[in-house]
């Protein structure tokens, strides 16, 4: 059995510019292969291609459904941004506090917290937290958040513009 041409596959795939599902599954078998088949050395050459040119690799890559697998996800690709899909899940203001507090968060460009039981205090939560800095989009509806809530959201000077105008009323 031949061993694969990693590097030759990895140039293939991001000179490819359609992104879609077959290429984030393709992309995330590779990485995986390389993580649990190469040297570490060519692991490491591997992941310095990778972040030297991580502006060819969709961002978020993909989204979790737990911090507990964004961060067993990310160990594999230090050099990539994912979601976190927490919509639906019951989540209240204290597990949001734990959740924002995560280091493994600044991984994320996209954080879907709809259709939970966030009021207030999650509000404020998000809107003061340095953590959320890098975030590109958050989703936030079908919560007990408040009118001034939103205001704080949308006035915040840690989120993005994109966030804040999407709260604007």
């Amino acid at each position: 059995m031949s061993k694969r041409n990693t590097s030759a596959e990895l140039r293939t795939l991001l000179a490819n510019t359609n992104h879609d599902d077959l290429w984030r599954r393709t992309f995330w078998d590779l990485l995986y292969y390389v993580d649990t088949s190469e040297s570490p050395e060519n692991i490491e050459l591997w992941r310095r291609y990778c972040e030297e040119h991580k502006e060819l690799i969709p961002s978020p890559l993909f989204s979790f459904g737990s911090l507990d697998e964004l961060e067993e996800m990310s160990e594999y690709a230090p050099f990539i941004s994912f979601g976190l899909d927490l919509s639906y899940t019951d989540c209240r203001d204290d597990e949001l506090k734990y959740i924002i507090e995560s280091p493994i968060l600044k991984l994320t460009k996209f954080l879907d917290l709809r259709g939970n039981l966030l009021g207030h205090q999650s509000a404020e939560l998000l809107a003061n937290s340095l953590k959320l800095q890098h975030l590109e989009e958050l989703q936030i509806s079908d919560n007990p958040i408040n009118e001034h809530g939103y205001e704080l959201i949308a006035n915040s000077p840690y989120l993005c513009d994109a966030i804040k105008k999407q709260y604007k009323s």
